[in-house]
């Protein structure tokens, strides 16, 4: 039997399968895109997500795998399938722990480096992809995903470069490249959500997902939603044409015009 082949028979679906389950939904984005918001609203809309959750709402579950497998998968390196499948199937059978018939999934921003391989172990997962404004990204002070992955996805000459410019061309290779897979390979399972558009109409920018996954949204949303931070006033005036000069293609991609 191929490696292919071995991977389509796998326990995970073998786990859904037996148990009725729907695909999971899975949230992801660079770190401090607003993941967490989302994970709430998701909440009101009867999506499980997990009871075992830190601060940030991420799922405990699934970190120590995340930790194991992300820098080895970006570099190339040789990932044990059947270890990293096993381990999988341990997490969400831990993190289903409590949860009744019906929608569920998880949040963990950096499921975002590992869309590939978590579409081949479960081809049917939706994945909403969570983005904000990159200018606004590089103004933030949770950088903990460019000071883990930097060396892993940018140049031996961009790691060289000032912070804000490190920090804008590791937003738009990380949103670009998931952007890119998804689009190609997940269909409408691929679901991009902009938190700005959140946080102006939340029922409207999440209508989408609610009509993919057959749910009703509620009439009106207990969640607090303010505007969103200003963050990229803090970006050292210096820095701003170099880092429009060199993301201005992303930012506009996505929406966001300068």
């Amino acid at each position: 039997m191929t490696n292919e082949k071995i991977l389509l028979a796998n326990g995970i679906l073998d786990y859904f399968g037996k148990h009725s389950l729907p695909p999971p939904v899975i949230v992801g984005g660079v770190g401090g895109s607003g993941t967490r918001l989302i994970v709430k609203l998701l909440r009101e809309m009867s999506i499980q997500m997990g009871e075992n959750v830190n601060v940030s709402e991420d799922a405990k579950e699934f970190i120590g795998i995340y930790d194991a497998h992300i820098t080895a998968y970006l570099l190339k390196q040789f990932i044990d399938m059947p270890v990293f499948q096993a381990d999988l199937l341990s997490a969400i059978k831990a993190h289903r722990q409590n949860m009744v018939s019906g929608n569920w999934g998880w949040k963990n921003p950096r499921t975002i480096y590992l869309l590939p391989i978590l579409d081949k172990l479960m081809p049917s997962f939706n994945y909403i992809h969570v983005i904000r404004d990159g200018l606004e990204m590089v103004g933030s002070s949770n950088k903990k995903q460019l000071e883990k992955y930097q060396s892993c996805l940018l140049s031996s000459e961009q790691v060289m470069l000032p912070s804000d410019i490190r920090a804008i061309l590791f937003w738009a290779t990380v949103n670009q490249s998931a952007s890119n897979y998804g689009i190609a390979h997940m269909g409408e399972r691929y679901m991009l959500l902009r938190f700005e558009d959140v946080c102006s109409d939340p029922t409207e920018a999440m209508r989408p997902i609610a009509e993919r996954l057959g749910l009703v949204l509620p009439k009106k949303w207990n969640e607090t939603i303010r505007p969103p931070e200003k963050r990229k006033e803090k970006i050292r005036i210096d820095n701003l044409s170099q880092i429009l000069a060199v993301s201005g293609d992303a930012l506009k991609r996505f929406g966001y015009l300068y």
